[in-house]
């Protein structure tokens, strides 16, 4: 008898949960009478607005590059400053390699993705830093104050596509576009003469950070595309001695921008007129550092209907939250809303991100965009509300402030992955009017 009363209650809930657009309250007896359980439905209006942005915390796994302009979007410049962190263990080959000197330094940035005109010729320009830059960098970081424009070490058209590359090529998996610049020979000796120096020095990010505090990637010309980098590296190229006679070209990439050092990704945004008219039935949300969305949650009110009840008798199965999405509007750079929505309490947001957080499905949950659908959907958020009530049955919460941000995964490693706020530039036009609703179980 019970397993079929648990069946019952089971194919009661499936029912329940797939009826998501009748909110009237269902009230069905489905085990027999004197062991009967109720399951009920209510909703609750979710007020939202849009927040500008002003800068966001820029940690992240790319730097950014480039800029465009769009009549729906605004228009956008990226460029970046990093540190540089130095591999483990560097050598040159020793006695046996040829001149006591390294040959060239080539600064190599490679890039998957981009948006944009890909033969839409862009100029960069490479300067030393000569200031240590912040621990926690935002994207409102002001260039200016950490390079001097005589430091230069170098300048570089390109474009998003390698038209020299063969078709071929660019369709394997681990082709990826890179765009090098040939440093000066007055920093290839410089970083050798340091070594040779002092060799300690190169083992530790902190000291060598101290000696070359990082380089400075200026977007100097042109507007149409912009590139993610996904690695950026210094490759060291010298020529050994084998035997007596033979000479053998060597190359190393000792170093790079990683996770463990300091990436500044400086942007600058502008957006069109029409985003600062209020807005009946549209919040935005806009990336990177423009507008995120603000909601209102109905905290308190969902508490005082478990508490009609009493909380011991009855039980918060589902609370679902779905964002609609207003459809896309076509343009050149293939803008799209953002992949992923954060919903976090919005005083909770900057150590969120400072501390490098990720998501809890407690206190913070994160939606998927669903193309197909156009819309957000939370899943299931009792944990929200059942972790205040645990915490504190008798807690008075006002209907809380609850910031949706776009993020986005960076993986570090296969096992291991941060959270960040999104700089991928994207746009997505939310609807207004929005809904929580919850079933639950009273006995």
């Amino acid at each position: 008898m019970k397993l079929l009363r648990f069946f019952a209650f089971a194919v009661c809930l499936s029912w329940a949960f797939a009826c998501t657009d009748d909110f009237s309250e269902i009230g069905t007896s489905i085990l027999p009478e004197g062991d009967q359980l109720y399951l009920s439905r209510d909703t609750f209006d979710v007020t939202s607005t849009t927040i500008p942005v002003d800068k966001v915390y820029c940690f992240t796994i790319s730097e950014w590059l480039g800029g465009f302009t769009d009549p729906n979007f605004g228009s956008i410049k990226c460029d970046f400053m990093a540190q540089l962190y130095p591999a483990s263990e560097m050598e040159f080959g020793g006695e046996n390699n040829i001149g006591d000197k390294l040959d060239s330094t080539v600064l190599r940035m490679r890039f998957a993705t981009f948006m944009g005109d890909s033969l839409t010729p862009m100029q960069l320009s490479v300067y030393a830093l000569n200031k240590q830059l912040p621990e926690i960098p935002y994207t409102d970081i002001n260039p200016e104050d950490y390079y001097d424009p005589s430091d230069l070490l170098g300048r570089k058209f390109y474009t998003a596509s390698d038209i020299s590359v063969e078709d071929s090529i660019k369709t394997e998996d681990t082709y990826a576009r890179t765009i090098t610049l040939t440093m000066p020979q007055e920093f290839t000796d410089m970083i050798y003469q340091k070594f040779k120096e002092d060799p300690d020095l190169f083992k530790s990010k902190e000291k060598f950070n101290q000696f070359f505090p990082g380089i400075y990637v200026k977007n100097s010309y042109g507007n149409g595309v912009v590139i993610d980098i996904r690695e950026t590296s210094i490759r060291f190229y010298y020529k050994i001695l084998q035997g007596d006679t033979l000479v053998v070209k060597q190359y190393k990439d000792y170093l790079a921008v990683t996770p463990e050092v300091v990436n500044a990704n400086h942007i600058e945004v502008t957006n069109p007129p029409y985003m600062s008219a209020p807005s009946a039935d549209t919040t935005y949300v806009k990336t990177p550092a423009a507008f995120n969305t603000e909601i209102t949650f109905p905290t308190q009110e969902i508490i005082d209907k478990l508490k009609e009840d009493g909380l011991n008798n009855v039980t918060l199965n589902t609370l679902r939250f779905v964002v609609p999405v207003y459809t896309p509007e076509a343009n050149n750079f293939s803008i799209a809303p953002p992949q992923y929505l954060l919903f976090i309490r919005s005083k909770d947001v900057p150590a969120f991100f400072a501390k490098r957080n990720m998501c809890d499905n407690i206190n913070t949950f994160y939606a998927a965009y669903n193309a197909t659908k156009q819309e957000y959907d939370f899943g299931n958020l009792n944990k929200f509300i059942t972790n205040i009530i645990n915490l504190n049955p008798d807690t008075t919460v006002v209907d809380e402030k609850i910031s949706l941000i776009p993020i986005s995964f960076n993986y570090i490693t296969e096992s291991y992955q941060t959270v960040s706020t999104n700089l991928y530039p994207a746009l997505g036009k939310l609807k207004k009017n929005l809904k929580a609703s919850i079933i639950t179980v009273k006995k």
